[in-house]
């Protein structure tokens, strides 16, 4: 699905990534892990073409990703970012149907509501703000109107980058719901940046977990790459790791005292 081939990225000289090669399988939940600068959110650019390796190839489905259009990349990959308003004060319905400007022929006529808009508002609890003007919105509820405006785009392929970090309790659980039936029941991809250990590890099939180098510290099921001693040399923190009372993945429980 995403194969990343001898990657090598730099910026204003200084070196993210030298020679970074991994898979993302079609299909999985695929979390990627690491401390602040480890070059986490650069890997997500680097997967969407907004910025191009120095050397190596990425490919997505078999496709070099330097040679597709910008509309066949938003046609394969959607993208959730950090919650940041726009800077035009769009009605929702409207900012949501933009998500569909990939598969449309031309650029104009795009109306602001219709099935596929309205069941993306529906299913991230977004309806009753349909008239409402995103720059007036909650970091909350506007990351779940990001979403809802992914949703509509109907790629194959979700990056998410800290996508639940604005939300509170009860939609940061709807939302890692909603995450796990769009990739069990419509075989979506999802890749997702995350610095909630433990929900990257109740959802996720496989993780990657970046140094401050931008190197592979570890990369497996949460299973095999949580462990003490990971969290150890690459956080620097002293952790415990214990099962879950109801899922059994594993749990990170922080060493205070």
């Amino acid at each position: 699905m995403i194969a990343l081939d001898k990657v090598a990225f730099r910026y204003a000289g200084h070196p993210v990534f030298t020679d970074l090669s991994l898979e993302v399988h079609s299909g999985e939940m695929f979390g990627i892990l690491g401390p602040n600068g480890s070059g986490k959110t650069t890997l997500l650019k680097l997967l969407r073409a907004v910025i191009r390796p120095e050397a190596g190839e990425i490919r997505v489905e078999g496709a070099p990703l330097a040679r597709l259009r910008r509309r066949e990349v938003a046609q394969k990959i959607a993208v959730v970012p950090q919650a940041a308003a726009p800077g035009y004060p769009f009605p929702v319905d409207e900012f949501v149907a933009m998500g569909r400007y990939p598969w449309k022929p031309g650029w104009f006529g795009l109306p602001a509501s219709g099935s596929e808009v309205e069941k993306a508002l529906q299913v991230t609890d977004t309806s009753h703000l349909a008239a409402q003007r995103v720059n007036t919105l909650s970091g909350g509820e506007l990351q779940r109107v990001l979403l809802a405006r992914a949703l509509v785009q109907d790629a194959s392929i979700l990056l998410l980058d800290e996508a639940s970090s604005h939300l509170d309790l009860d939609h940061r659980l709807a939302f890692a719901h909603l995450l796990k039936a769009l990739n069990r029941e419509r075989g979506v991809t999802i890749v997702q940046v995350s610095h909630d250990l433990d929900l990257a590890a109740a959802l996720c099939d496989r993780v990657l977990v970046l140094d401050r180098q931008g190197r592979i510290a570890a990369l497996g099921t949460p299973a095999e790459v949580y462990t003490e001693e990971m969290f150890h040399t690459v956080f620097g923190a002293e952790v415990r790791i214990d099962p879950h009372p109801d899922t059994g993945a594993p749990r990170v429980c922080p060493h205070f005292f």
